[in-house]
């Protein structure tokens, strides 16, 4: 994560502190309440990501916004969020925004409910997904990986359904030089996470793009709308975050009380077992 300032707040009241009287924070863009009304604001950035997360030959020309009469959670009718989503004769596009460490199940789940629920509306549409994730995780994969869904039969459906996951942070290390995407695309991510407006400023140069993009997203950040949401917003992934870790630690503990169970009863010493487990003999003896 590349925060400059949101990574020390923990609760509204530092939150709304920050947003009143630093200067040089900005929300950024990896929330819905700056990325999807930015997007919204702009034709010709959704023509660009078009362009570099499916391949698709697009301009700004090309791109329609969808009806926003999709269903949607409670929460996010709580939150102010607004759908985005690219229509064309015969393709939607949508696009997710998705501030999560890690993979998550439950939001996973959540998105293929939304993506049911696309497939409904636009019968008979190639239907398309664009997340935008922010995972901690280092491997090997594409920064884009594209995946196909298909029916229990593992056929194509009526709609074809692709999802595109674009983990944001792979980008920091792309150069403009050799590379697949638009230099303006590689910029847009390597901002996409940040809160401080001189190292945006920094990143983005003198393209003259990615400066209107800037304009824009400032505007954004200080907007009655993004100053009454985003602390919820914030604050509620931070919450998200905690109780995965706490279940992880819980996890973590109950599977070494298993493990310790099991040596006991294959006749390990408790010694043995303390060194192993990490637990203390005192521990042990009272299993």
């Amino acid at each position: 994560m590349e925060f400059t300032y949101l990574k020390n707040c923990k609760t509204k009241e530092d939150v709304t502190k920050l947003m009143k009287f630093n200067s040089d924070f900005i929300v950024p863009m990896i929330y819905d309440c700056i990325s999807k009304n930015l997007f919204k604001e702009n034709p010709k950035l959704l023509a660009l990501l078009i362009r570099n997360v499916i391949g698709e030959e697009v301009t700004e020309k090309d791109i329609f916004l969808g009806s926003e009469s999709v269903p949607r959670t409670n929460f996010d009718e709580k939150m102010g969020n607004q759908d985005i989503f690219v229509v064309s004769l015969d393709k939607v596009t949508n696009f997710e925004i998705n501030n999560r460490k890690r993979r998550n199940k439950k939001l996973d789940d959540k998105n293929l409910t939304y993506v049911g629920s696309l497939m409904s509306f636009y019968y008979g549409k190639v239907v398309r997904q664009i997340n935008f994730q922010n995972y901690d995780i280092i491997d090997d994969k594409d920064e884009i990986q594209k995946f196909t869904f298909k029916n229990q039969h593992g056929k194509d459906r009526k709609n074809k359904v692709y999802i595109y996951d674009v983990n944001v942070a792979k980008f920091k290390g792309i150069s403009y030089t050799n590379s697949k995407y638009e230099k303006e695309f590689i910029l847009l991510m390597k901002i996409f996470l940040l809160d401080s407006k001189k190292k945006i400023k920094e990143i983005i140069g003198d393209n003259e793009f990615m400066k209107e993009v800037y304009t824009m997203h400032e505007s954004l950040s200080t907007e009655g709308f993004t100053f009454k949401h985003f602390p919820d917003e914030l604050l509620n992934q931070l919450e998200k975050e905690e109780e995965r870790e706490e279940g992880m630690i819980e996890g973590a503990k109950k599977k070494t009380l298993e493990l310790a169970k099991k040596m006991i009863k294959e006749g390990i010493d408790a010694s043995s077992v303390s060194k192993i487990t990490g637990l203390s003999k005192d521990k042990i003896k009272s299993l």
